[in-house]
């Protein structure tokens, strides 16, 4: 898990804007974005997809941030002549962080804690991704099995994100020992899985709107 959740976690910061985008491209004018923040009504899908995607994107930088607390540390202690404001940032944003292993421990207990969280969040905000389009007017999108369809969808188009990066970060950095080949076929399983599942939901989906009108 150590050598994805780096990578995974800076692809989730960097991916979300444009899913905060995507929902002020369904709001159809970008202005009416002040109107869900001051007079937003949790009546509206719209307003539960600002307010999963918003607390998704805030726990990501947080889980990220931690995350990356050791490396702070290093370059606050071994980077040599930094201008004094630089090694005063790094010293405060490495809140204190001495590599014991108490903190390490206490570091792990609540990445962990984190993971399980944004695991239930992740679904949580695919699902609301999903009702944005399931809870219109539109034809044919009023199914229970809109939610699920998404979820998979994210997490299949994540892990394929996820692989292209790290191949690309193994070439072009040399970690062949960092990104081990077992690591890629771990991966190679997971997409393996993922892709079956989404290929049973489109037989499902298609299949039961065929059948349905014949």
């Amino acid at each position: 898990r150590k050598p994805l959740t780096r990578a995974a976690e800076a692809i989730t910061i960097f991916s979300l804007p444009f899913g905060v985008a995507s929902i002020l491209a369904d709001m159809g004018r970008p202005e009416r974005v002040f109107n869900v923040l001051f007079f937003g009504r949790y009546q509206s899908p719209i307003l539960w997809d600002f307010t999963a995607v918003g607390l998704y994107f805030l726990s990501s930088i947080v889980f990220f941030y931690l995350s990356l607390l050791p490396d702070i540390a290093l370059c606050r202690d071994r980077l040599a002549g930094l201008p004094r404001w630089q090694h005063r940032m790094y010293e405060i944003m490495a809140l204190g962080w001495q590599g014991r292993p108490e903190q390490f421990h206490r570091l792990e207990r609540v990445l962990d804690g984190m993971a399980i969280f944004m695991t239930m969040l992740v679904v949580t905000v695919h699902t609301v991704v999903s009702w944005v389009f399931g809870m219109t007017l539109q034809p044919g999108w009023h199914t229970a099995l809109i939610g699920p369809f998404f979820l998979l969808g994210a997490i299949l188009s994540g892990t394929c994100a996820v692989v292209i990066v790290l191949a690309l970060l193994r070439k072009a950095y040399n970690l062949e020992k960092v990104l081990p080949l077992r690591l890629f076929n771990s991966l190679r399983k997971l997409l393996i899985t993922f892709t079956l599942g989404w290929l049973y939901m489109m037989i499902a989906e298609y299949l039961t709107a065929s059948y349905g009108n014949m």
